[in-house]
């Protein structure tokens, strides 16, 4: 299969990309990398309809965070009968200004609607979707031999890296500095929302104080990279 991805919210691209391509998957990523992005081959996102501009072949087109620019990215080939998968990961739903208008177009055109957190699926009524953990690449982000000790307090769910200054590759040995964390979602959400960082800490060894049942085990389960491909894998093939 060979699968169109745009965008990279909470590093989630690069990890889906590494995780089908594990499966025999053909992934194009294209988005616009940061410093605080995993590194992977990518294709920039540019304004202006790109008819063929990232290939052509593609059985389906994964989009995350939806707005005008990335309309503009896939438009043309949902317009020659390609599925469309949106990926909703929270201030893009949350935050009207974020993809106003083009939201409903994307959540009425969609074969089907990813969310990433419980409280997102208020906001896509009336069409398919499905509530998909974000993947963590545990091959990445493990236990050191000897454990760190300390609490690491992040403020703002999957967007903290960026305030501590991180980037996303450097995460891991970050993290497997302290033994613990404490976790508050950004916008004023309720701490019970699974954050990306999270899954990024228990997988560390770390004990997450807002989820102390949450193992590395648990993480490996629920979402890890192959296991989150899979799904997704099995997504693809339905739609």
């Amino acid at each position: 299969m060979k699968i169109l991805m745009v965008g990279s919210a909470a590093n989630v691209g690069p990890v889906l990309k590494r995780g089908l391509e594990r499966l025999g998957h053909t992934v194009v990523l294209v988005h616009n990398p940061s410093v605080f992005d995993d590194t992977v081959e990518t294709k920039k996102l540019k304004w202006g309809f790109p008819v063929k501009r990232y290939g052509d072949g593609f059985d389906v087109v994964h989009v995350h965070s939806p707005n005008l620019k990335k309309l503009l990215a896939v438009f043309p080939y949902w317009w020659h009968c390609v599925p469309l998968v949106c990926h909703w990961h929270g201030s893009d739903l949350r935050v009207w200004r974020k993809s106003f208008p083009v939201k409903r177009w994307f959540i009425r055109h969609a074969a089907m609607n990813l969310y990433s957190t419980l409280d997102l699926a208020w906001w896509i009524q009336g069409a398919p979707k499905r509530l998909l953990n974000c993947p963590v690449d545990t091959e990445l982000f493990k236990p050191w031999a000897v454990p760190g000790s300390g609490m690491v307090t992040f403020n703002g769910g999957g967007r903290s890296f960026c305030d501590h200054r991180i980037p996303h590759k450097e995460m891991p040995e970050y993290l497997r500095r302290y033994s613990r964390a404490d976790i508050h979602n950004s916008m004023g959400l309720d701490d019970g929302l699974f954050s990306v960082i999270a899954f990024e800490a228990a997988a560390c060894g770390l004990d997450v104080a807002q989820f102390p049942w949450m193992t590395r085990e648990w993480v490996m389960g629920s979402c890890g990279m192959d296991v989150i491909a899979e799904q997704m894998e099995e997504i693809y093939g339905g739609l």
